[in-house]
């Protein structure tokens, strides 16, 4: 069961000279009322209890600044500050004798740059770095009394530093669009899954944080607006993606040793070509 609450105010300059800012706040309240059901075992009567009660506060305040060097050439620059802070409560059952609870607060700054160039005709080639963060959290599938030790029990945040590099172009009378780009990305404390050893089978599922990753690779897209109604595109990508830092050492987990072993979900090729037909059948209705 899960509900949330969310708000955010924006204000945005409505001027017309080099310089443009935008700002704004966010307010995040989320809830989530977790149980374990077993109707494999019991399809009859399914098996039902709760298991872990999760409230997130999160709020963040943002702002970004952009100035015009030139009529092509333009530098932008933003920040974002974020607050989050977790309440996890473990309801007593019949073999966890008492509530159990668990906090976890934590904040961060994200900040980002982007330098782009106007391409005459249409189109921009633009370099940009960011620093990403995703937050750390609590593991609801057990209780913490389950946990010899706090490792498992909760996890930090997640950071990435992306840097990127490519171009957007319209050719052909806007009929054809081309975007490419290149990119590098450093992660720290990237969140991955483990589980229990032998002797702690109740663990069945806990996030851990993998200290170093990189990955680097291109992409590329070309859409053809080929007659009035049909579009065509075509886009591949090249992925090289590496755990640098991967060891879990511990007495309950699982001991993992991945140090510059591929990561995991990370094709090193993909690509595909789609076809859209977009037909008007009357003057209401197309296909």
């Amino acid at each position: 069961k899960k509900h949330f609450f969310y708000q955010e105010l924006r204000a945005v300059s409505s001027g017309t000279g080099p310089f443009h800012w935008l700002g704004g706040a966010t307010y995040l309240k989320n809830h989530i009322d977790s149980d374990v059901r077993s109707p494999i075992l019991m399809p009859l009567n399914p098996a039902s209890s709760t298991l872990a009660v999760d409230n997130v506060t999160n709020y963040s305040i943002y702002g970004q600044v952009g100035y015009d060097i030139t009529s092509h050439l333009t530098l932008t620059a933003s920040a974002r500050y974020n607050h989050e802070k977790h309440h996890t409560l473990f309801p007593a059952t019949a073999t966890q004798l008492t509530d159990e609870s668990v906090g976890l607060k934590e904040h961060k700054v994200t900040p980002s740059a982007t330098l782009s160039y106007k391409l005459d005709g249409g189109g921009t080639i633009y370099a940009r770095w960011a620093r990403g963060f995703k937050a750390g959290g609590v593991s609801t599938v057990v209780p913490p009394s389950t946990f010899p030790t706090n490792q498992g029990l909760t996890f930090n945040p997640e950071q990435v530093d992306t840097f990127e590099g490519g171009v957007r172009a319209s050719l052909f009378d806007r009929k054809v669009q081309v975007t490419s780009a290149i990119f590098y990305n450093n992660y720290k404390n990237l969140q991955v899954t483990s589980r229990g050893t032998a002797a702690n089978p109740a663990l069945i599922f806990a996030i851990v944080n993998a200290p170093k990753a990189r990955t680097y690779g291109a992409e590329a897209s070309v859409t053809w607006r080929a007659t009035q109604g049909l579009t065509l595109g075509i886009n591949g990508g090249y992925l090289n993606a590496k755990y640098i830092k991967y060891q879990i050492t511990s007495t309950v987990l699982q001991v993992d040793d991945f140090d510059h072993t591929r990561m995991i979900n990370s094709p090193k090729v993909q690509g595909a070509f789609f076809a859209d037909l977009d037909q008007p059948i009357n003057d209401d209705y197309k296909a």
